[in-house]
């Protein structure tokens, strides 16, 4: 599950602020917004809390049913079925698109350059070429950013930390994401420093995940990380890493999740509505900075490394916010 801590964020640039370059007109009386979900990595049932959080955010800085109209398109993992769900955004006119993966964001920019998009978790915008800078993204793209190619390098570090003997990892991928390539780049340069051989698997087509999944036995991999370790694709993960007593890393809610560094996704769901409050009182969202994380949290999962004989050095431990046993 996703860490619960709150955490502190910082902009590139001067973000949402009182002296931001545009003119925060009220909200017409009477008027109501149209705002667009875009999903494609899930469904409603495993991105229900997500959704949720943002209608939270909204409400928190007075919208409400009355002043807009949430207008929900699910790709339910299926992301060729996003350009056409885009489409039926831009058609219906909304005011605003809230596109909850860079894959979503690509599908969204592909059917307008008019209609602000907003992200609440960009993997890697500025690699992407999702936005130009991160200070100052231009276009209609801004949100909020994981720093993916950073944070999953980090994490197979301290994968090689908690499992010395680590030579050759499994990696799932999402090709259908614009911001896969930078993520295993970086995971390519970590893993070339640390002696690590990867074992690359594509989540997609869903329908066939499993038989390469299980390609990995074959190749002996000792762990599995990805960036895609979510329902769907997280339980078919669970599954298998339990069959074959393979650690994960990348989530620790139990076997066999050893350690993750994760951010809050709830509160980047909660925060993206800042970017659409400020957009339809008239900020241009080329001018608003993509926000980034100043915190990650790391978590432990010791019940996981006693039942697969990992002994995690103290030195890694004392470094853990949560340590689960």
């Amino acid at each position: 599950m996703l860490a619960k801590t709150i955490l502190a964020f910082t902009v590139v640039a001067t973000l949402l602020s009182a002296t931001a370059s545009f003119a925060a007109e009220p909200p017409r009386s009477g008027h109501v917004y149209r705002v667009g979900w875009l999903s494609g990595a899930g469904g409603r049932p495993w991105d229900a809390d997500t959704l949720k959080a943002f209608r939270s955010g909204m409400a928190d800085l007075g919208w409400d049913g009355r002043s807009t109209e949430l207008i929900e398109r699910w790709a339910n993992a299926r992301p060729e079925r996003l350009p056409g769900l885009a489409a039926e955004l831009v058609a219906l006119n909304v005011d605003v698109i809230v596109a909850v993966s860079d894959t979503s964001v690509l599908a969204a920019l592909r059917a307008t350059r008019q209609i602000p998009i907003v992200c609440p978790f960009f993997n890697d915008p500025e690699g992407a070429k999702l936005v130009t800078s991160l200070a100052r993204p231009g276009g209609n793209v801004t949100g909020l950013s994981y720093m993916a190619p950073e944070i999953y390098a980090k994490e197979l570090s301290l994968l090689k930390e908690a499992m010395p003997g680590l030579r050759k990892l499994g990696v799932v991928i999402n090709s259908a994401n614009p911001s896969a390539d930078g993520i295993i780049g970086a995971l390519r340069n970590t893993s070339g420093a640390l002696g690590i051989e990867l074992k690359i698997v594509d989540a997609y087509p869903l329908d066939s995940l499993d038989l390469r999944i299980n390609e990995m036995t074959g190749a002996g991999v000792q762990a599995i990380t990805g960036f895609v370790l979510k329902s769907p694709f997280k339980d078919r993960l669970i599954r298998f890493g339990t069959a074959n007593r393979i650690p994960l890393a990348g989530y620790t809610d139990g076997l066999p999740g050893l350690l993750s560094l994760e951010v809050d996704e709830l509160q980047m769901a909660r925060r993206s509505a800042r970017y659409v409050d400020k957009i339809l009182r008239g900020a241009n969202p080329g001018e608003l900075a993509v926000e980034q994380p100043t915190k990650f949290l790391l978590f432990i999962n010791l019940t996981t490394a006693k039942a697969y004989g990992i002994t995690i050095p103290q030195s890694l431990l004392l470094r853990a916010d949560n340590i689960i046993q």
